[in-house]
């Protein structure tokens, strides 16, 4: 039978195992809200410098290509804070309590060049930990940011699009990304619908962002979280003003690759050329929503008033669809607003609770 002072021994020790035990889980928890507010962060940061470059550059205030070296170093620094956080929050045990396996390897079905330096990062300190999640994050909001400003994706991606692009994810598949919007400044009408559903989008993926990584954080599962009342209600509103917003930017705009032009070359005369580039080299003048006629002269098209934008949504895994007026943009916007999320989610979360998108997962909206 065990003395007085044997049990008290016995007893002290099982609180001090008690509280290392819900130490451990505490340091855990720290962590993962380390990561959250670091994503938030670098997500804010991305896309506020991004859309206020590729705007400047529009408006001819910046020669581009976008990021320029003031939103660069602006980036690395939100990057370097970002980063900052994890690694003063996070502890290996952390890691291994959260679920982080080693490795960087965290998406398997993807295959662009910046996922594949995403991929082979190592994760086996904090500081490594915090480079894997921004280098991910990364490649996925400059992707996000190339489908809103589709006249400048080429120039957002690194100068190239699909798999060999070092920048930006694409989903795995190349050739979701055909036909290339045509690339240039946007003027007027066109350059007013980009800015504003521009805008729209990024609200959207922010609020969406917010509500879905504060449930994740209270131990919500993807399934759990979605089908919460409070949070698909809140979904609904933020995608109804999106719509509204997008609809109130563009008007009657027809989203189309390649819009029509005509190259003026004095009055409402007008010569054929190839694109743009080849009109202003020969002395023209690229008039948007025209076409030169059989009277060489600027005649209005047929259908409307067409801006530059992707004439398939590049979904991951393949699973676009056609994109022919506003709806189909909306759509698209929120949907890969949602697949970015869900992205970002499932680099955070790898035990399983939050799975990375893909064309089974219903990661995005309803397309109309």
């Amino acid at each position: 039978m065990p003395t007085t002072r044997t049990c008290t021994v016995l007893v002290a020790a099982c609180v001090v195992t008690l509280v290392l035990s819900t130490g451990a889980h505490a340091d855990a928890r720290a962590c993962q809200k380390a990561l959250a507010k670091a994503s938030t962060g670098l997500t804010k940061q991305t896309l506020k410098r991004m859309p206020k470059c590729l705007n400047k550059d529009n408006a001819g205030k910046v020669p581009g290509p976008c990021p320029d070296p003031i939103t660069a170093a602006k980036l690395a620094g939100a990057t370097a804070k970002a980063e900052a956080k994890i690694v003063k929050a996070c502890t290996t045990d952390d890691m291994a309590a959260l679920g982080f396996s080693g490795s960087c390897d965290l998406v398997t079905d993807e295959g662009s060049a910046a996922e594949a330096a995403c991929r082979l990062l190592p994760v086996t300190t904090s500081t490594e930990l915090a480079t894997c999640m921004t280098c991910w994050q990364r490649a996925d909001l400059f992707e996000f940011v190339s489908l809103l400003f589709a006249s400048h994706a080429v120039e957002v991606c690194g100068g190239t699009l699909g798999l060999d692009s070092g920048v930006c994810s694409a989903g795995g598949c190349a050739s979701a990304l055909v036909p290339v919007p045509d690339q240039h400044d946007l003027t007027g009408g066109d350059f007013d619908c980009q800015r504003g559903l521009a805008k729209a989008g990024i609200k959207y993926l922010t609020k969406r962002s917010k509500w879905l990584s504060k449930c994740a954080l209270d131990g919500g599962t993807r399934q759990a979280c979605l089908g919460d009342p409070g949070i698909q209600l809140r979904l609904a509103r933020i995608a109804v003003k999106t719509t509204s917003k997008i609809a109130a930017a563009c008007r009657n705009l027809r989203p189309i690759p390649n819009a029509p032009f005509c190259c003026r070359t004095g009055g409402n005369l007008c010569v054929a050329a190839g694109d743009r580039d080849a009109c202003v080299m020969s002395g023209g003048q690229a008039q948007e929503g025209k076409a030169c006629g059989a009277s060489n002269r600027c005649d209005n098209v047929p259908g409307g008033k067409a801006f530059p934008w992707w004439g398939q949504c590049p979904l991951r895994g393949c699973d676009n669809f056609s994109v022919t007026d506003l709806g189909d943009l909306d759509a698209c916007v929120r949907g890969k607003a949602d697949e970015t999320i869900d992205a970002t989610l499932c680099y955070r979360f790898p035990g399983g609770g939050w799975p990375c998108p893909s064309p089974s997962s219903s990661a995005f909206l309803d397309r109309r």
